[in-house]
């Protein structure tokens, strides 16, 4: 996190864009963050982070079971969490991820504690077609690998199992035109699936120490 300031007071900087001309703050309000763009606020609920072109930011939301404050709507642990984006600009719309978002095969519910995304900070050719982009993201989520059910999860949160890191294509031009960006999502196989995993930490560059 970083320290900021605006309209000369100081801040707290939950997430930066890559270029440094945006930040999304924490404004102490039911863990609501609101992003300065332009000295406009652009309310956003939780856990917003920058895609690596910085026009894009993801974010998720889940819903209030009685339409006011609760445990189950501030997105942390929440069954009803999913993931959106939304271009960091005041008054543009959120785009629901419904493919990433999509229960799998094998799942019961739909409720499935989508949450914590995160951007690999890499872009990609998404064809052979020169200008075509995709970028990646991941996040957490309670649902089903395959036949395997998502670990235990804690007696302190709202959700009835653990979660396991999940990965999704995301279309950046698409995501422009309004459209869902994203792509059905995969279990990253690299992780311990009987620990409850939460957020993926990704580097540009791997330093050995000796």
């Amino acid at each position: 996190m970083l320290g900021v300031a605006v309209d000369g007071v100081g801040r707290l900087a939950v997430c930066a864009s890559a270029d440094g001309s945006l930040c999304v703050l924490d404004d102490g309000a039911v863990r609501r963050l609101v992003c300065e763009v332009d000295g406009t606020p652009l309310v956003l609920p939780n856990y917003p982070a920058f895609a690596p072109d910085s026009k894009l930011i993801a974010f998720n939301e889940s819903t209030c079971p009685s339409g006011s404050a609760h445990k189950d709507c501030n997105a942390d642990s929440d069954p009803s969490a999913k993931i959106f984006v939304v271009a960091p600009q005041a008054g543009a719309a959120p785009i629901a991820l419904a493919h990433a978002n999509a229960p799998g095969k094998t799942d019961a519910a739909s409720a499935l504690t989508n949450s914590w995304p995160k951007w690999a900070p890499f872009e990609f050719q998404r064809t052979e077609a020169p200008g075509t982009r995709l970028v990646w993201l991941t996040f957490s989520s309670t649902r089903n690998y395959g036949l395997r059910r998502a670990p235990a999860g804690s007696v302190s949160t709202e959700a009835s199992s653990g979660t396991l890191l999940w990965m999704v294509a995301i279309d950046p031009d698409r995501a422009a035109a309004g459209q869902d960006p994203s792509y059905a999502a995969f279990c990253l196989p690299f992780q311990d699936v009987a620990s409850s995993n939460h957020i993926a930490q990704w580097t540009e560059e791997v330093v050995v120490l000796q």
